[in-house]
């Protein structure tokens, strides 16, 4: 790092007020923390709790749809866009007008998506990851911040050290998940692979789609978002540790109890984040770290 350049926070700086029409009070961004991880990771800690509640008792009724409801996406997405456009509507910032205008084609293209013919359903993820990333960026902006640090001079350092982190310990995470799935009971456990578990019935198209849609969940909102939301409420770092970890192990719950490992994860991603602000490089070494053990298997079969 540059001498010279400035000492780096622990969170991305502050934007300043005329980022936004008046900085919210600290209790609406606990609000905003808390409907944003409500709205955005419904489907997924759905599918997690009632894969691993199926394990002990039965799997839910076929009029709520089961494990993986397709209603429960929709108002996943439904709830995302018209938050996202909401906040856009009422800014009078330039550019808003254009911003306003590409989430509304964003909604349409997730719809078109969603219930369109053959293998186009299985890229709705992709469009999901991106609404959900970007109401992290304006829910940011309306706290007075982003969730992006500055570099600081640090010549890409910031950026190395998140990427090799999260391989790292993304890597030990997984390690340890495919060993307690061995050790522990099989009553403990999930029943069958991890594709099975999230709807995968065949074809490539599925699993690098939800692969990038986790990565960005998981490193955007569930880390990134958290994070900065936590501080805008004057949150405890402890409480900022445990929201992140506590979500991202139950949106892993259909492991069983080996979901505990992704708690090496989930603390290496909130630090790294906290240090360096690099959400985007967290996310695409999140996608690097899945992604390996994918076209590792595609290669062998």
């Amino acid at each position: 790092m540059n001498p010279n350049s400035p000492a780096p926070t622990d969170l991305p700086s502050t934007g300043g007020a005329s980022s936004v029409q008046g900085l919210r009070e600290p209790r609406h961004a606990y609000r905003d923390m808390s409907l944003l991880l409500l709205v955005t990771c419904a489907p997924s800690i759905w599918i997690s709790l009632t894969t691993f509640a199926s394990t002990y008792f039965a799997a839910p009724p076929a009029w709520i749809g089961g494990t993986h409801p397709e209603w429960l996406h929709l108002v996943s997405f439904a709830g995302t866009s018209f938050w996202l456009i909401t906040l856009l509507s009422h800014r009078t910032l330039p550019g808003s007008g254009r911003r306003l205008n590409a989430a509304l084609a964003l909604t349409a293209a997730w719809i078109t998506t969603n219930y369109g013919p053959g293998p186009l359903p299985d890229l709705a993820p992709l469009l999901m990851a991106a609404m959900a990333a970007w109401l992290c960026i304006e829910l940011g902006r309306e706290h007075g911040t982003r969730l992006a640090k500055p570099s600081c001079g640090d010549r890409g350092l910031g950026a190395s050290l998140s990427v090799f982190g999260i391989v790292a310990t993304g890597w030990l995470s997984g390690f340890a998940a495919a060993r307690l799935l061995t050790l522990l009971p099989a009553s403990t456990v999930m029943q069958g692979s991890q594709e099975s578990s999230l709807g995968w019935t065949g074809g490539l198209l599925f699993p690098v789609a939800n692969i990038l849609f986790t990565s960005v969940m998981e490193e955007i909102v569930m880390v990134a978002a958290v994070c900065v939301l936590g501080r805008a409420a004057g949150a405890r770092t402890m409480t900022v540790y445990a929201v992140s970890i506590g979500v991202r192990v139950l949106a892993h719950g259909y492991f069983g109890l080996a979901a505990l490992a992704l708690t090496v994860l989930g603390a290496a991603s909130v630090w790294l984040y906290r240090r360096f602000g690099r959400p985007a490089h967290l996310a695409a070494a999140h996608a690097v770290v899945d992604l390996v053990p994918l076209v590792s298997l595609a290669l062998q079969s």
